[in-house]
């Protein structure tokens, strides 16, 4: 434990620095303000952008390296800050609202199983976002980057909560094997 620090009062408040002496009291009603769930909540969006990050690189690997040079660092992270524009960061709110709001965090299995299916779905969106660069490959980057930013991404969005919805109604996990082995793209059309 580190050694008290004379110049902080048990809050936390510099009492010297305040004008407050050893002998003044600090009012009664002053409170603390709690702001650890906030900062916990950026890290598991972090989290969730890391994770995104992780699985586009998966999703990559069984590529031919011509199509993997699509995505090389620099573009790679033009790619990222471009879906966090279009609504990644919101769509990452919103399923850690739907865990909060489950009380999955009281039971640890429950939560468990719900950020699988999070990591899950987050597979399926890197299985789209890869497809659909390789989809616009003929485009140069900067016009897929506009595209993505003009609603390419919401498309993408739309098409990965039907296959959600899909995958759930056929009591099917999403994770990146079932998602390699159910959804399919068709080499002629490119289309998902």
């Amino acid at each position: 434990m580190p050694p008290e620090n004379p110049f902080l009062s048990p809050n936390g408040l510099d009492l010297e620095e305040n004008g407050i002496g050893n002998g003044d009291e600090i009012e009664e009603n002053a409170q603390i303000i709690d702001v650890s769930n906030f900062f916990n909540y950026q890290k598991a969006i972090n989290s969730l952008m890391d994770y995104l990050n992780m699985a586009i690189d998966e999703t990559i690997s069984g590529f031919t390296r011509s199509d993997q040079l699509l995505f090389s660092h620099a573009n790679k992270k033009l790619i990222l800050n471009a879906i966090l524009e279009s609504g990644f960061y919101d769509f990452c709110k919103y399923r850690l609202a739907e865990v909060a709001q489950s009380k999955a965090v009281e039971d640890q299995s429950q939560f468990m199983t719900m950020m699988s299916q999070v990591q899950g779905e987050i597979d399926l969106l890197a299985y789209l976002l890869v497809n659909t660069r390789l989809a616009h490959r003929s485009l140069n980057f900067d016009l897929f980057l506009s595209l993505l930013k003009g609603g390419l991404f919401v498309d993408i969005l739309e098409t990965h909560e039907r296959i959600v919805k899909d995958m759930r109604q056929r009591e099917q996990t999403l994770n990146s094997q079932n998602i390699r082995e159910n959804v399919k793209v068709n080499d002629n059309s490119f289309y998902i």
